[in-house]
C-alpha cells in the first residue's frame, strides 16, 4: 500500500487525533510535517501513538506478524467484528477424492469467484472480513492462486490449518459476529449491513451467545443452455449465512453443526432475503435426489436476482444440473 493510500485510510477512519499527536510530540511540531503523514512515515516506527485510544507499541507486540503501518492494519483488519468463515479445502466428511484434483478444483474455483466472491464484493457495507480455510497440505501452485485472490479482494484472508476452524489471534475478540458461507453460496448485497444491525441490537441488550438465521433461500440450477430452475424456500437450519453473535468471541463453527445449533442456543431471525445456492454435481449434498421449482429462461432469472437484491452473476457459466427436475 502506498503512503498516500495509508494516509487516506487513516483520514477516513477518524481514528487519528491531530491535536493529541502534536501535543504529545514536540518534535513533530518542530518538523512542520502534516501529523498523519509524519505518523505514517516515522511515528509508527518510533512507537508514537496516533491518539489516546491506540497504543502503537502494544498493537505491534500482540500482532508481531504485521508488516505494515499498525493503525492501518487495525483499521482494515483488527477492528472488524463481523467475520465470515469458509471451509474451502479443509477435510470434509464423505469426500472420496482430493479437492485439489482437476477438473474439480477449477470448476469449484470458478463457482467461488462467480457466486461467493462476487456477492461479497457487492456488499453495501464493507466492514467485514472473510476467512477462507485450507488444509496445510494445500499445494504450492494452489496457494499461489488463493494468494492472488487475497490481493484482489481486500476483505479476504487465507488461513492454512491442520484441522478445525480456529480464528487467528489477531481477529478473535469479544462482541463478535461470525457467519458461515460455503464456497459455492452467495448472499444479497445488504447481507452484511443487516448482520451488523442485528449485532448492534444484541450487544445493546446484553444478549448471550445467539444464533442468527436468515432462512429465506434462493436455490437455482442450470438445466440447459438458456433454461434454469429456481425455488424460494424457508430453510431455518440452512448453513448459507448462518451466523452467531457472541459477547465472548465464540464462532458459528464453535457452536456445532448447522442442524444442531437451533437446539443449543437462542435464535434470532434475520428478516429479508437469505442465501443463494446453486445446484451442481460437484456438491455432495444439494439436490442429489432431484429438485422441484419453476423453470424460466435466463433473462427472467436475471430480473429475479435483481429484484431479490442479489448481485448480477454470470449465469452462463453456472455448471449444469443433470438430476431430475419437477416443474411446479
Amino acid at each position: 500500500m502506498t503512503i498516500d493510500a495509508m494516509v487516506a485510510v487513516i483520514k477516513k477512519s477518524g481514528l487519528f487525533d491531530e491535536k493529541y499527536y502534536l501535543a504529545c510530540y514536540p518534535d513533530v511540531r518542530q518538523s512542520r510535517f502534516e501529523p498523519i503523514l509524519h505518523y505514517v512515515h516515522y511515528g509508527a516506527k518510533e512507537g508514537k501513538n496516533p491518539s489516546a485510544d491506540f497504543d502503537t507499541k502494544a498493537y505491534v507486540k500482540t500482532n508481531s506478524h504485521v508488516d505494515t503501518n499498525p493503525l492501518v492494519h487495525y483499521i482494515i483488519h483488527g477492528r472488524h467484528t463481523t467475520i465470515g468463515l469458509c471451509r474451502y479445502s479443509t477435510a470434509e466428511f464423505g469426500r472420496k477424492f482430493d479437492v485439489f484434483e482437476e477438473p474439480y478444483f477449477s470448476k469449484r474455483l470458478e463457482i467461488f469467484e462467480n457466486i461467493t466472491l462476487r456477492s461479497l464484493d457487492s456488499q453495501s457495507e464493507k466492514n467485514f472480513l472473510f476467512l477462507v480455510y485450507h488444509r496445510k497440505s494445500c499445494p504450492a501452485n494452489k496457494r499461489l492462486i488463493f494468494k492472488r485472490l487475497e490481493a484482489k479482494h481486500p476483505y479476504l484472508i487465507n488461513v492454512y490449518t491442520k484441522e478445525g476452524i480456529l480464528l487467528p489471534d489477531h481477529v478473535r475478540k469479544a462482541d463478535l459476529l461470525t457467519f458461515r458461507l460455503d464456497n459455492d453460496d452467495g448472499v444479497p448485497k445488504d447481507f452484511i449491513a443487516r448482520l451488523n444491525e442485528i449485532r448492534y441490537k444484541l450487544k445493546n441488550r446484553n444478549a448471550p451467545d445467539t444464533v442468527i438465521s436468515c432462512p429465506l433461500a434462493l436455490i437455482v440450477g442450470k438445466i440447459s443452455e438458456k433454461k434454469f430452475v429456481y425455488n424460494l424456500r424457508n430453510l431455518y437450519s440452512n448453513s448459507m449465512g448462518l451466523a452467531m453473535y457472541s459477547p465472548h468471541g465464540s464462532t458459528i463453527f464453535d457452536a456445532g453443526g448447522h442442524m444442531e445449533v437451533k437446539h443449543k442456543f437462542p435464535m434470532e431471525i434475520l428478516q429479508g432475503q437469505g442465501g443463494f445456492q446453486i445446484l451442481h454435481d460437484s456438491n455432495l449434498y444439494n439436490g442429489s435426489l432431484g429438485f422441484s421449482g419453476k423453470i424460466v429462461d435466463q433473462q427472467v432469472l436475471e430480473r429475479i436476482l435483481i429484484k431479490l437484491g442479489y448481485p448480477i452473476i454470470n449465469l452462463e457459466n453456472l455448471p449444469p444440473y443433470d438430476k431430475e427436475v419437477t416443474e411446479i
